[in-house]
């Protein structure tokens, strides 16, 4: 999926054998609607126009546009967010281990997208600018135009953009003429507008990131402000800037005409200023970042900038400033934003990590009534490198199954706590069974979505009990549930506390019997009180001389009945 526009409508790469008859038929560049076109079908049918023609437009764009390299103002460097928004509050938001402020630490997986056009009311500011349906129209296709771009670009997928626009945002200013050190009056207020209020722009913002990725069940979360400037005479900010983003997010500001590249060029620097989100930064010289300045998750060297003799000179990398048509990515700026792969399996180093399974127990003896093994599967993050950021390790991986087997048998699938596989952290559990009586091997191992499994598997062992409950004569002809609890340690040493249940008093007794049937101890003889009962075997026998390692046998005779548990000693 490359594509989503809520609520229903997505644009997909699928081959023809999963599309059916009818896509068969119709061949590409066909939509299918099976609902009402509304905003979202509109701006999904606009989208895939332009997308599937997008070649022979951005063709059309080099050749008419002005030359950019020509334009006045270069894109300007980003904008570092105030060291007081920095704060983490401790709490997950989107991927695994993400904070409140871990909105874009890398660009792969699930990302939506909020635009936002704010329109004037004329109560503070003059109303200068009025977006019409065609400008709205224009955005609508040039940001997915600019997302679609940066999914031509990964070979090291999933990524998926989401969109939501809101148009025409009530706002007491007008955007385009107030300078860049005045934007939070009217993103404040624009925000305000949406629902969302805080002590500053950030804040407001982040809460609204963290909303998006909610409501849409994504990774990661950005807001783009446009400002409209079609009747603005340069399509500048006062104080010069027409596009700019703050490195990591929240938002990115971008004009209608973005001065000198023009409207025709919105998505080339709706990419750029993408990369910016994800922590790329400015290659282009008169930003002046060194070769040697780090960024992104991944903390890489900026090794394509123009400002020093660096590594790499990809003069058509979009951090430089370049037309859509001709823009790649230079590798400096892939491993900025998280698309590094170093041992080269086509899985990025973000993703490549395997899942961890911890495991508790009920009990450690096993029949098809009472052996539960519980546990939690958790993915791992790679470490987060990044001093530009917030250092929250992340992983945008899921845990996609739990498997357990016996005597390295088939593998079987153990139970979701919450019914669903879809988090970064799932409680499981299963009850192994197996087919004969005594100590049988245990594996569990987890699996996530991009299909890597547990480096290690986890190992143990566990009894199986042919019989662990049984009914029981009270004497007086009313039937007594026992049933054994298990023993716990298992395997011990030096002593171990055997539990069992009775649902009303009776005389029972409990012995200890070795591997071949001689009598070691008896534990109890007497008569057992109701409800759950637990008596201690120190490993002795009956004249107090240590027992030997090996397995021993533990049997509870009451009402004419017995039960049998297993279990081991270890000296």
């Amino acid at each position: 999926m490359r594509h989503r526009f809520p609520p229903d409508h997505l644009i997909v790469d699928l081959d023809d054998a999963h599309v059916g008859d009818l896509a068969r038929s119709l061949g590409e560049g066909w939509v299918i609607a099976d609902g009402p076109v509304g905003n979202a079908a509109g701006a999904a049918e606009n989208a895939w126009n332009r997308m599937f023609d997008r070649e022979a437009a951005l063709s059309k764009v080099q050749k008419t546009g002005t030359p950019l390299n020509e334009c006045v103002h270069m894109m300007p460097p980003t904008i570092e967010a105030p060291a007081q928004a920095k704060a983490s509050s401790g709490a997950t938001y989107g991927s695994y281990g993400a904070g409140f402020w871990d909105g874009s630490e890398y660009m792969l997986g699930d990302v939506a997208v909020a635009v936002i056009l704010p329109e004037s009311n004329g109560t503070v500011d003059p109303n200068q600018e009025d977006w019409t349906p065609a400008e709205e129209t224009h955005v609508t296709n040039q940001v997915v135009e600019a997302m679609d771009w940066w999914i031509d670009q990964t070979h090291l997928g999933p990524l998926t953009f989401t969109y939501e626009y809101h148009y025409d945002v009530d706002t007491d200013y007008e955007p385009i003429n107030r300078p860049q050190s005045e934007e939070s009056i009217w993103i404040e207020d624009a925000l305000k507008t949406l629902g969302y209020d805080g002590p500053d722009r950030f804040t407001m913002a982040q809460l609204f990131v963290n909303d998006l990725k909610q409501a849409y069940d994504t990774d990661w979360a950005f807001l783009i402000f446009v400002a409209d400037s079609e009747v603005d005479g340069d399509g500048l900010f006062p104080s010069g800037h027409f596009a700019y983003a703050y490195l990591g997010g929240p938002f990115m500001v971008l004009t209608l005409d973005n001065n000198g590249w023009g409207q025709a060029n919105f998505s080339a620097v709706c990419a750029h200023e993408t990369g910016h989100i994800f922590y790329a930064l400015d290659e282009y010289y008169n930003a002046g970042s060194a070769c040697t300045d780090e960024s992104g998750y991944l903390l890489y060297q900026n090794q394509n900038s123009q400002y020093g003799s660096c590594a790499e000179d990809v003069a058509t990398s979009i951090m430089r400033s370049v037309p859509l048509s001709v823009a790649t990515v230079s590798s400096s700026a892939r491993g900025m934003i998280g698309w590094a792969d170093a041992d080269g399996d086509s899985i990025a180093d973000v993703f490549d990590t395997s899942p961890v399974v911890q495991i508790t127990y009920a009990a450690k003896t096993s029949s098809t009534a009472n052996f539960r093994v519980e546990g939690t599967a958790r993915v791992s993050p790679i470490a987060n490198l990044n001093t530009r950021g917030y250092g929250n390790d992340i992983s945008a991986n899921e845990i996609q199954a739990v498997q357990f087997r016996v005597d390295g048998g088939a593998w079987v699938n153990a139970v979701p706590d919450d019914g669903v596989w879809d988090s970064g952290s799932e409680g499981f559990s299963f009850e192994p069974t197996a087919q004969s009586e005594g100590q049988h091997d245990l594996e569990v191992r987890g699996l996530n979505n991009r299909n890597i499994q547990s480096a290690a598997y986890y190992e143990d062992s566990f009894d199986f009990l042919g019989v662990t409950s049984v009914t029981l004569s009270g004497g007086d002809g009313v039937p007594v549930a026992l049933r054994l609890l298990g023993n716990r340690p298992n395997p011990f040493n030096p002593k171990t506390s055997i539990a069992f249940r009775v649902d009303r008093s009776l005389p029972a007794s409990v012995i200890v019997y070795d591997a071949g049937g001689r009598l070691v101890r008896t534990l109890f003889a007497g008569v057992l009180p109701e409800g759950e009962n637990v008596i201690v075997w120190d490993g002795a026998d009956d004249r107090g001389r240590p027992s030997a390692s090996g397995r021993y046998h533990y049997r509870v005779d009451a009402g004419g009945g017995s039960a049998v548990g297993s279990m081991l000693l270890v000296r």
